[in-house]
Formats: structure tokens, C-alpha cells, sequence
């Protein structure tokens, strides 16, 4: 069966080809006149020649004027009086002849024109053509009065347009005739002024007239000066269009437009400057006075200088201005008698996306601002599985993933990322202890949320999304909305608190119970080592090991080892002099720490020079906290002893007491800093 259906499918379309097989050669053999072997044809057309025996090559005496290809068909390529001779070759090894004869087409011109009652020949290109024949579509326009072989007389009748058509051997050609009307107004719209007058013509001496105007109220009409039946004085009243038309005495009608107008006393652009998007138009506005002014308004537009960006965009008669490409221009605008002028600055700028990408949750909608959008603007997304975008930008969400939004507006085409995403909640992991309350949100959700708690022993979980622990354990709250379920875990501890901690003398840290919240009694062992405040601030009072102790309620107690380091900071000190530059000896510190309400410093002072550094005269010292900058002590200490021998290096101990101790409470191991000058003696 379906081979039969396919036979007969391969002989309809067998049939097909045949038909248009022949339409084509029958087209072709239109085109050309065929005597015997004689054969005529028209420059740039075709024709097809037949034979009854089998033809292994055609060939062309001169293919320049006269072409042939393997199928047989020529192609008139030159006009040639003198036939060309085409050569078929049979498979016999016989040939045959044909004397082929290219001829101009006939007419000249693709269209005549001339007035009524007017003569006119028309020459067609006849060399070689034997049998010519012409004839007119509308003989009531214009008609043949006399034609040969070479030519034919036209004589114009009415105005109005018909074609005139030639048939010769090889086919019917046509061109087209136009007879323009001998009787008309020698302009075809007359501006007046409002109050201005003028006189109208005529273009011929026809003797009767028949004169009248539309709108009299416009403008009036009447007698010229001297009578004359062709011409009239047109008055003009106010603003506004009229049509005189006149008749004469042999029917035909003129007819001409009078446009009467107020002129501007004063003229300028509503705004000094404009913007347009390209993709969009600009209506460019004006003011002037008086305000029923009517002249007609002429823009140009220009840019840095004169004759530049001229390309850049188009302005229409009434001021419309179209932008072809972005860049800032100036545009002048004058009325039609050059009495007033003004320009203003016009900004044409490339649409824009305000955000490059935008960021929805799945079922929510948002609306893309493109900036210069033009209201055809057409808004297409790459994947309306993800997200789908109305004519208007408006963006809609339908699963997770991630797509361009392109604008086509004016020819621009714009794109920006949309991401879809899942919604999710506020947290998706707690650890809490008991008796905590949270309260989790669901993001980019749509519709009714539906809470729920794995171990209701643990956690609970209310209608909006409230936990509260109740003991340790662990607990999955589940939300439930627009068809996704979002997940958060939540671990419950038991309360805990460090079991030991190291502190500076002076220092200070604050303990806590972890994962309780409610109040807590603390307790030192030892307050002359540590001492703890009511809310667990532990402070480092002098070296040593304490305890402090967390009950909170039940009576449970939670202890922590406090070990109180002493308040003291020390630097690796290079005392190689080789390593400093030649000259006063430099002083690195050494260590730094408390001794009672005393500070000691232990400084190394390093000789650089080949002689005995003696002493200091004087030397002053300022310590100082590295984090805060704060001066821990400063002293100036007179006649200080070094005896260092040449290129060595002595530790010196300075004690600062009393007043000279700024700062009793600083914590040395962040770090001390230190300054001095000095006065020095050398022993040579």
C-alpha cells in the first residue's frame, strides 16, 4: 500500500516538473520570431531551439552579440543587423545552421510626455523589424493619428496618462504617455500674509471664465486692474487654506491653493535642550507671538561645527525629529520670512538597562526598566521555561535557573540576566540551647506557609514560623510553600562553659555560660589572683591559679581554670653592631614589665664606633601601649654609666616609680613601643 501511494506521489510530481517545464520553454519561445532557420530576438531575451535529432554541442559564430548554452537556448547579448550562425552538432556528426538576427527593443524611452492639443512622434528602434503595428490604451487621452513602420503620431487630447503599445515580430512592447494639461495657474498654492494681496494667472488667452473660491472668509477674490478675464487679485483676511478653481469655456478646471498666514513678531524653543532615545521620536517644540501665529517653520541641525553630525538624525517639516545614531547636536529653527530665529542643544542617547541583572524568586514578578524604551519596543526571552517577559517588561518567574531578557526597540537590540531562584528560608541551621525563641522567615515564597517540627519534644514551631527549644536534641523544621519545602536544623546544646583559661595580670575576659539564658551566680576561689564580677567578667589580678565557678538554676555549677600570667612583654634583640649604622649608640628593648607600682625596662645599648661609649649625660625615655598609644612611663635619667667597649652591647635596667608611671593598669604583652634622646660621652 505504501508503495503504491508512493508511485503515484513520484508521478504527480513527474507531472509537475513537466508542466512547469513547458511553461518555462513556452515563456522563453515568446520572446523571440522563428522563419525556417531564420530566427529574431530582442537584446536580453531569450528563446529555445528545437531539433528533431540529437544534439551533442551548440556553438555561437560571435557569442559576444549572440550566446548559446548546451541545452540550446540562446540569449540576444548585442544588437547585430547581420545574423550570427549557431552551430548544432547531431551525434551523427551532422550539423545543422541557424541565422540568428538580435534587434533593439522598440521604444527608446520608458515613458513620453506633452501637452494637450499638442503633436508628437514617437521613434521606435527598427532595424530589422518587418511587421510593426501600434495601438493606444485610452484613445480619449490621446490617439494615433498616423503611423508606419518606424514610428507613430500621437495628438494630446485631455490631460491624464495611458500607454501606447508596439507589436512586432518577436513580441508587444509598451511605454507610457502623459498629457499635462495646457490650462492651469502659473503656481499651485499662492502664501499670503494676513492683509496682503496679489495677483493670480492664467496660463493661457481662453476668452470665458468661470471664477470661484471655497472659502471666502480665508480670502477674496477680485477684479485685477485692468479687467483681464486670466488673472484676479487674491485679498487675504485671516489664517487659514482656500481653493480657487476656474473653468473655461471649453470645460477644463484649474484649480490652485491660497494659504493665508499670521507672521511671528517673535520666536524661540519651548526648552533650551531635549533629549530623545534613539529608537524613539522627538516632537521639538516652539512659542512665539502673536499667538495666532501660522508661519510656516524651517529647522536645521549641525554639530560641533557647522557642517558636521549631519547624519546623525532627521527633522521633518513640522519638527519631528528622528535619531539615526547617539551624539549631541544643536538645531536652529527660523519662520518662513527670516524675521525671528532660535536653537537649542538636543542630547541623543543609547537605551538603557538600569540594572544589569535582576534577581526573582520563582512565581514572583518584576518589572524590567529599560530607560528610552520606544512603546513598540518587542521584549523576548531565551528560555520561557525559566521565565517568561510581556510586551510591557514585565518579567515572570516559573523555576530555578537563569536567562537573557532582550528589548528590540528602534532597531537596538538590549539584553539583561534574570536569575530565578528557589525560595528559601531566613536560616537553615540553628544552635541554640533551651528556652531560645527564633523566628524564621521564608524568602520569595507566594501564598500560605505551612510550618512543621520533626521532634515537637525539641523544638515547636508555630503557624508563623516561631521555634521555641525546649530541650537538648535535635529538630528539622520543615516550611512548606508554593509547592517547595524548605528545611532548617536545629541542634539544641546542653549548657557549657570553658573549662580553663589563661589571662595577663590586668587583664580582662568575660566567661559565659554557652547555650543558656538564664541568670547566673559566679565565684572566685581566689579573688587576690582572679577576680569575677556579676555578670562573668574575670580579671588577672596578680600571678597565679584560680577557679571560678557558674551556678545557674538547679544548682548545676560549671568551674573554669584561670591561670594569671605576669603583665610583662620581652624582644628578641639582635646586639650585633654590625648590623646598625655608624655613629650614636642605638637602644632596643629588652623587656618590659610591672613590678609592683614600679615599670622596668631592660634596654640593650649597642656601641657602633671603635671608641668606649662612657655614658649618658642624660637620657629620656617614653614608653608607650602599642594598641592604644597611650604613655605607659617616661623618665629623664641623668649620668647613666655604659663603659661598653668598642662595637659590643650592655643590657641596661631604667626603673620608673611615683609620678614618672603614667599608667599602672596597661596591658604590656599587646605590645610597648619606645622612644628616647639622649646626650652621650666617648673615651678615647
Amino acid at each position: 500500500m505504501k508503495k503504491i501511494i508512493n508511485n503515484k506521489l513520484f508521478k504527480i510530481l513527474l507531472f509537475t516538473l513537466f508542466i512547469t517545464l513547458c511553461i518555462s520553454i513556452n515563456n522563453i519561445v515568446k520572446a523571440a520570431y522563428k522563419d525556417g532557420n531564420n530566427i529574431k530576438i530582442n537584446i536580453g531575451e531569450k528563446y529555445k531551439i528545437s531539433t528533431s535529432s540529437n544534439v551533442v554541442k551548440w556553438t555561437s559564430s560571435t557569442s559576444g552579440k549572440v550566446s548559446v548554452d548546451k541545452t540550446g537556448i540562446i540569449t540576444g547579448v548585442v544588437a547585430s543587423r547581420s545574423p550570427i550562425t549557431i552551430t548544432a552538432t547531431l551525434a551523427n556528426g551532422n550539423t545543422e545552421e541557424y541565422y540568428v538576427t538580435v534587434l533593439a527593443k522598440p521604444f527608446t524611452s520608458s515613458s513620453y510626455t506633452f501637452d494637450q492639443n499638442d503633436s508628437e512622434y514617437i521613434y521606435i528602434n527598427n532595424d530589422g523589424y518587418d511587421n510593426v503595428s501600434f495601438s493606444i490604451d485610452n484613445p480619449s487621452i490621446a490617439k494615433i493619428t498616423n503611423q508606419s513602420n518606424s514610428s507613430a503620431t500621437l495628438l494630446g487630447i485631455k490631460p491624464g496618462s495611458t500607454t501606447l503599445k508596439v507589436t512586432t515580430e518577436t513580441g508587444t512592447y509598451e511605454t507610457k504617455i502623459t498629457i499635462n494639461s495646457t490650462f492651469y495657474f502659473n503656481e499651485s498654492e499662492y502664501d499670503l500674509q494676513s492683509g496682503e494681496d496679489k495677483y493670480i494667472y492664467l496660463s493661457n488667452g481662453f476668452s470665458n471664465y468661470e471664477w470661484s473660491i471655497d472659502n471666502p472668509d480665508i480670502a477674496s477674490l477680485e477684479l485685477s486692474s485692468d479687467y483681464s478675464m486670466s488673472s484676479r487679485l487674491i485679498v487675504a483676511k485671516k489664517s487659514g487654506t482656500a481653493t480657487i478653481t476656474v473653468k473655461n469655456n471649453l470645460g477644463q478646471v484649474a484649480k490652485t491653493k491660497v494659504r493665508v498666514y499670521v507672521p511671528y513678531t517673535s520666536l524661540s524653543f519651548t526648552q533650551s535642550s531635549y533629549s530623545v532615545y534613539l529608537g524613539s521620536t522627538l516632537k521639538l517644540t516652539t512659542k512665539g507671538t502673536p499667538s495666532g501665529a501660522s508661519a510656516k517653520l524651517y529647522y536645521k541641525h549641525y554639530g560641533y561645527d557647522y557642517y558636521s553630525d549631519q547624519s546623525c538624525c532627521t527633522i521633518s517639516s513640522n519638527g519631528i525629529l528622528t535619531p539615526k545614531k547617539a551624539g549631541t547636536i544643536t538645531v536652529e529653527v527660523w519662520d518662513e520670512n527670516y524675521n525671528c530665529y532660535d536653537e537649542c542643544i538636543v542630547y541623543i542617547k543609547v537605551p538603557y538597562f538600569n540594572k544589569k541583572t535582576y534577581s526573582i524568586y520563582k512565581n514572583k514578578s518584576t518589572k524590567i526598566k529599560l530607560t528610552g524604551a520606544n512603546p513598540s519596543t518587542k521584549w523576548s526571552s531565551s528560555n520561557t521555561s525559566i521565565a517568561t517577559v510581556d510586551n510591557n517588561g514585565n518579567v515572570r518567574a516559573l523555576k530555578a535557573g537563569t536567562v537573557k531578557i532582550t528589548a528590540n526597540t528602534g532597531g537596538y537590540r538590549l539584553s539583561t540576566t534574570v536569575v530565578v531562584s528557589n525560595p528559601k528560608l531566613s536560616k537553615t541551621s540553628l544552635k541554640v540551647g533551651a528556652g531560645k525563641t527564633t523566628t524564621l522567615k521564608v524568602k520569595g515564597g507566594t501564598g500560605k506557609v505551612k510550618w512543621q517540627s520533626s521532634n515537637k519534644k525539641v523544638a515547636k514551631v508555630n503557624s508563623n514560623g516561631k521555634i521555641v527549644t525546649l530541650k537538648p536534641g535535635k529538630a528539622t523544621i520543615t516550611a512548606t510553600v508554593s509547592g517547595v519545602k524548605l528545611k532548617c536544623n536545629v541542634n539544641v546544646k546542653k549548657p557549657s562553659m570553658s573549662k580553663s583559661k589563661t589571662i595577663i595580670a590586668k587583664d580582662s575576659y568575660r566567661l559565659k555560660v554557652n547555650y543558656y539564658y538564664g541568670k547566673v551566680k559566679w565565684k572566685s576561689s581566689n579573688s587576690n589572683i582572679v577576680r569575677v564580677s556579676a555578670s562573668g567578667k574575670i580579671t588577672g589580678v596578680n600571678t597565679g591559679t584560680a577557679t571560678i565557678t557558674a551556678i545557674i538554676k538547679g544548682g548545676k555549677k560549671f568551674k573554669c581554670k584561670v591561670k594569671v600570667k605576669a603583665n610583662k612583654v620581652s624582644y628578641y634583640v639582635n646586639t650585633n653592631a654590625y648590623d646598625y649604622s655608624y655613629g650614636v649608640p642605638p637602644c632596643r628593648l629588652s623587656k618590659v614589665y610591672y613590678d609592683g607600682n614600679k615599670v622596668i625596662a631592660n634596654m640593650y645599648v649597642i656601641n657602633t664606633r671603635s671608641s668606649t661609649a662612657q655614658k649618658f649625660n642624660y637620657i629620656t625615655i617614653q614608653l608607650r601601649n602599642f594598641i592604644t598609644g597611650k604613655t605607659i612611663a617616661e623618665k629623664t635619667f641623668y649620668n647613666v654609666k655604659l663603659n661598653i667597649a668598642p662595637y659590643k652591647s650592655k643590657k641596661i635596667t631604667f626603673k620608673f616609680t611615683g609620678s614618672n608611671v603614667k599608667d599602672k593598669k596597661s596591658i604590656l604583652n599587646y605590645g610597648v613601643s619606645l622612644s628616647y634622646r639622649y646626650y652621650y660621652t666617648y673615651k678615647y
